[in-house]
């Protein structure tokens, strides 16, 4: 399992209290997995520490906060999880507020709304594929979900994953498309590594 270790020594007293988490690093130790899902790591999943920052998300700032790499992450590493208190359908559908809710399967999901510590939950969907670099690897029967990169993921870089369509049409809140200014320097970047 992911183990972090908070250290927001940039934090004042009134905002440790607050719960306020933007701003510090944490250190999330990913260990061995082996084979998530069907899907092989190819060895990536091993014994490795990521150093990932919340704070303001590139996408603005009515969207909160944002999680970013801090270091290079190669392909198919596991990045973290998404955790949190786990529900029935029932007791999820009850939800007045479901922006944290993720369904992992049938009769399973797991809602990060009141676990601020969980990192996956400040992962933000930019509404371009092109640009999503992490995705979820649900595991029901582990109640989590694991993030997994999905291309080369350079230090400093947003993580952003594909919400999906489902999400959006249930929700409330309009999807924040990442602008153009800021997708084509990240789409640029990719290009030159894959030359």
């Amino acid at each position: 399992d992911i183990q972090s270790q908070i250290t927001p020594a940039s934090l004042s007293a009134s905002q440790r209290a607050a719960g306020a988490f933007e701003g510090f690093m944490m250190a999330a130790s990913c260990a061995n997995h082996g084979r998530v899902g069907d899907a092989a790591l190819n060895g990536a999943a091993s014994l490795q520490t990521l150093q990932l920052e919340v704070r303001p998300s590139t996408l603005g700032s009515e969207v909160g906060s944002g999680l970013f790499t801090l270091g290079a992450i190669t392909p198919g590493a596991v990045v973290c999880e998404y955790t949190g208190e786990v529900l029935c359908t029932h007791a999820a559908i009850s939800l007045a507020d479901k922006s944290y809710l993720m369904r992992l399967g049938p009769q399973t999901y797991v809602d990060a709304r009141r676990c601020p510590e969980v990192l996956a939950r400040y992962i933000n969907d930019c509404r371009n594929p092109a640009v999503c670099n992490v995705r979820f690897e649900k595991l029901p029967s582990e109640s989590k979900a694991l993030v997994i990169s999905k291309r080369p993921i350079c230090a400093g870089e947003e993580l952003f994953v594909d919400y999906g369509k489902w999400y959006w049409a249930a929700s409330e809140l309009a999807p924040r498309r990442m602008p153009a200014a800021l997708a084509v320097p990240i789409l640029q970047r990719l290009s030159e590594m894959e030359q």
